[in-house]
């Protein structure tokens, strides 16, 4: 036995040895060792409050607490490895070099790894160190998307309406605002929902929030939203107030027409048109054409508010004035109406046969004016006595007419009808010569029949038939003395036909013969008679005198 175990003993060894290197060469060949790069590699910062006890923070430079490792290894090994494998840590107490650089410390949890094994792309993370800083900033909700149909979004309201930051001095003061943003595509029901915020500078962009910490918020903000219903109404617009001297109001129109609102089903219910206030449009002055901007918000239902809040509310209404244009028309004198003529007298207005007036009004009723349509009229005032005078004419024209400025005429009173130039005696119309214009004393009563003495008119009194006065009676027929007037409404003579009292006024006559004034007007026939405001005759013993 043992002689076998000796036997060819040197070449048994050299077998073994052959195998082993033969096994080695297999297995090289069979699972080589090779390098690998494992990437995307988060260094843990550990022991901040190193840092943040001293009223300090800190930050990441140049992204340089993610770093790559490079691992020798079998392809065995390598197969089962990646980077969730390495841990690499950065250590604010022990390891900080030079105030910003601190040193990370890499290992595998693989066992057939060393630490020997591997090689990082960098040896330290670089930060920065600065003061801290604490602030609180309102949270504003902002939506994204497009709700469902015929709805629009409500109120947002946030479970936070303040939130106070703390970071990094540099960054907190660069925040302008913090939003907290909704997704509220194709949404039509009140909802809550938890979004995340946004931190925002002065231009709008988004801040680096890693170094942030929202006090009392570990996540998201949650926000209450309330969904309205959309409905378009009609806009109805009036005016208030009186445009200025030479114009005349057309109109108005406005744009937009209609308007697009949101409210509760409720708020909705029966709301066709948003009537606003004529005060809202004041046209006081106004002498052109002018455009008024009226914000529409003020003057929604309670709550109810505009679709597009962000126009503005804007309505433009457009006040539609034209200017008076003025015409010259002539009318013809004889167009004129007299009143208030003493008695006995005539108007006589000389050469004058028309009478120039400025008619104003809108073009196109200007060229349809029928000067047939125009009333003048001149009242005749102030004495009895025969002489020149000028008197201003009531002008009447249609109600879509003025007449520019006053237009007067000069005109001769006449004692009785002289027949020359251009006369006109006294309107006969009753109504007309009733009006209540100053005017001149009683007049001078005619005589009778026989011609009896006629007396002197010597009082005043108005030209209505209201008016007192005074004035002599004339002389009866058969020279019966005329009375004088009292003022009491009676008179008598002692002739057939009596003297005529004074306007308003009575005469006493010679005989027993009695009569009444009645307004300055009496009546007589066989002993009695009587004064006739419009028409005088002499017949059967009686007379009529024509009075103003």
């Amino acid at each position: 036995m043992k002689t076998k175990l000796t036997n060819n003993l040197a070449l048994k060894i050299l077998s073994v040895i052959s195998a082993m290197l033969l096994w080695l060469i297999v297995a090289n060949e069979v699972d080589p060792v090779r390098t690998e790069t494992y990437t995307g590699i988060r260094v843990s910062m550990l022991n901040e409050n190193a840092i943040t006890s001293k009223g300090k923070v800190y930050k990441i430079e140049d992204e340089s607490d993610v770093i790559s490792v490079t691992v020798s290894a079998k392809r065995s090994v390598h197969r089962n490895l990646t980077s969730a494998d390495f841990i690499a840590t950065a250590d604010m107490e022990k390891d900080i070099q030079f105030d910003n650089l601190i040193a990370i410390h890499v290992t595998c949890t693989n066992r057939y790894v060393n630490a020997s094994d591997i090689k990082k792309s960098r040896n330290n993370v670089k930060v920065s160190i600065e003061d801290s800083a604490t602030e609180e900033f309102n949270v504003v909700v902002k939506s994204r998307g497009t709700p469902g149909s015929g709805y629009v979004v409500g109120e947002m309201i946030p479970e936070q309406r303040v939130i106070k930051v703390t970071g990094p001095a540099s960054i907190i003061e660069r925040i302008k605002r913090i939003e907290a943003e909704v997704d509220v595509t194709g949404r039509t029901a009140d909802d809550t929902v938890v979004c995340n915020l946004n931190v925002l500078n002065t231009d709008g962009d988004q801040l680096d929030t890693t170094y942030l910490q929202y006090n009392g918020k570990s996540s998201g903000m949650a926000v209450k939203i309330n969904m309205l219903k959309t409905k378009e109404v009609s806009l109805r617009f009036g005016v208030s107030g009186t445009v200025g001297t030479g114009a005349v109001y057309r109109g108005i129109s406005f744009k937009p027409e209609t308007i697009e609102i949101a409210g509760t089903v409720e708020a909705l219910q029966g709301l066709t048109s948003i009537n606003i206030p004529d005060e809202a449009v004041n046209i006081d002055g106004f002498t052109e054409t002018q455009t008024v901007e009226i914000s529409l918000s003020q003057y929604l239902p309670e709550n109810i508010r505009l679709v597009d809040e962000a126009a503005d509310g804007i309505a433009v209404v457009m006040v539609e004035i034209e200017k008076m244009q003025t015409m010259d028309v002539t009318i013809p004198i004889s167009q004129v109406a007299l009143t208030g003529i003493p008695r006995g007298y005539s108007v006589d207005f000389g050469e004058l046969t028309e009478v120039s007036l400025g008619i104003s009004g809108l073009q196109e009723d200007l060229e349809e004016l029928n000067t047939d349509d125009i009333i003048a009229i001149l009242r005749v005032s102030g004495s009895n006595k025969p002489g020149m005078y000028t008197g201003r004419l009531e002008i009447h024209t249609p109600e879509k007419y003025h007449v520019d400025g006053e237009v007067s005429v000069e005109y001769e009173l006449l004692k009785g009808n002289s027949g020359l130039g251009n006369s006109q005696l006294p309107d006969l119309d009753t109504e007309d010569t009733d009006q209540n214009e100053t005017g001149s004393g009683g007049s001078t009563g005619n005589t009778g029949e026989n011609g009896g003495n006629t007396g002197s008119a010597s009082g005043s009194g108005t030209g209505s038939t209201d008016g007192s006065g005074s004035g002599t009676g004339g002389a009866g027929e058969n020279g019966g003395s005329g009375g004088s007037a009292d003022g009491s409404g009676t008179e008598s003579t002692g002739g057939s036909t009596g003297g005529t009292g004074g306007s308003g006024g009575s005469s006493t006559g010679s005989t027993g013969g009695s009569g009444s004034d009645r307004e300055g007007t009496g009546e007589s026939a066989d002993g009695n008679r009587s004064n006739d405001s419009r028409t005088g005759e002499n017949a059967d013993k009686s007379g009529a005198e024509i009075v103003g």
